[in-house]
């Protein structure tokens, strides 16, 4: 029985467009996997350690969003559950899954072919990023392409931007060849242990999934991507992107 308004259970455009951005970051999740020909035992993961309390129990969440044809309309989907709380349950069971599938591909895979495996999951990440871009920007404005800050808005709608529920970049300059911008929504500023315990790597490779993303819209875009790190005093992670020199 709902103890609630039903009007708290009707899905509005931003849960939606959460939902969306969600479904993007497990794409990631699944793209690692594929291109790494790895086997997805027990629908989509295989439980061998134990997430967060309540991660495991919504697994099935995840299991229903990937098998559905439509996943913006989440009606279908949604149970018993108002909006709000089927994607926060999502939202963790989701970045759980990425991080906990990472550490089981670093895992099983021996430490003289690390590097390899970076190199392979920078591929996939990036490749994720281009497929997202010519999903959501079919015919983006040539002249946006010449503009990094229309580039830079163009970022408002990527899984890691935080919109429309919260903000995930800070802009710290924007000038029409050079945008530089802090990540306040990456891995580093997650309360999930799974998450936090191999937060580098997935900033990395998120960062990467940003990269291929701006590059399908402009390929002639210079990309550097700084993190966070104790020793130079950096509290945040950071991307500048500029226009490459023409010869």
């Amino acid at each position: 029985m709902r103890n609630s308004a039903w009007h708290l259970w009707k899905p509005t455009s931003e849960h939606s467009i959460r939902i969306r951005h969600l479904v993007d970051i497990n794409h990631l999740t699944t793209a690692w996997l594929k291109d790494l020909e790895l086997e997805q035992d027990q629908g989509e993961y295989k439980l061998r350690r134990v997430f967060s309390p309540g991660a495991k129990e919504n697994l099935d969440m995840l299991e229903r969003l990937t098998k559905a044809a439509v996943p913006t309309h989440i009606n279908a989907i949604l149970n018993d559950l108002s909006p709000d709380e089927f994607i926060e349950r999502l939202e963790s069971v989701i970045w759980s899954a990425q991080a906990w599938s990472l550490s089981r591909v670093y895992t099983e895979t021996p430490q003289s072919e690390r590097m390899a495996l970076k190199s392979e999951l920078i591929k996939s990440s990036f490749k994720s990023g281009r497929h997202s871009a010519q999903t959501r920007w079919p015919y983006f404005p040539n002249e946006g392409r010449k503009n990094l800050r229309v580039l830079y808005s163009s970022l408002r709608d990527t899984p890691f931007a935080g919109y429309p529920h919260t903000n995930g970049f800070l802009l710290r300059r924007g000038v029409h060849n050079f945008v530089e911008f802090e990540l306040l929504q990456c891995p580093h500023r997650t309360e999930l242990p799974e998450v936090k315990a191999i937060a580098d790597d997935l900033c990395l490779f998120q960062s990467h999934w940003i990269r291929g993303y701006i590059y399908e819209l402009n390929t002639e875009i210079n990309f550097d991507y700084f993190p966070c790190c104790e020793i130079s005093k950096r509290k945040s992670c950071v991307i500048q992107l500029s226009l490459a020199a023409r010869l």
